[in-house]
């Protein structure tokens, strides 16, 4: 339930719309070290700004 609630706020916060990135965001800040592998690292770069309310705690972004 509290990464629904995460990802609800970023989405609200960003006012973007892509569930699927606000999801992905949310699991990798809840997890310490996480490492997220995308195509449109942009997107995610952007959402992770929307995170100051919890440290990224090691959260990586790797362009593919």
């Amino acid at each position: 339930m509290e990464i629904a609630r995460q990802t609800g706020w970023l989405l609200r916060d960003s006012q973007t719309t892509d569930v699927v990135d606000a999801v992905v965001v949310a699991e990798a800040v809840a997890r310490e070290g996480a490492t997220i592998l995308t195509s449109d690292r942009g997107d995610i770069d952007y959402l992770l700004g929307f995170t100051a309310n919890q440290p990224r705690r090691g959260v990586r972004v790797v362009g593919v």
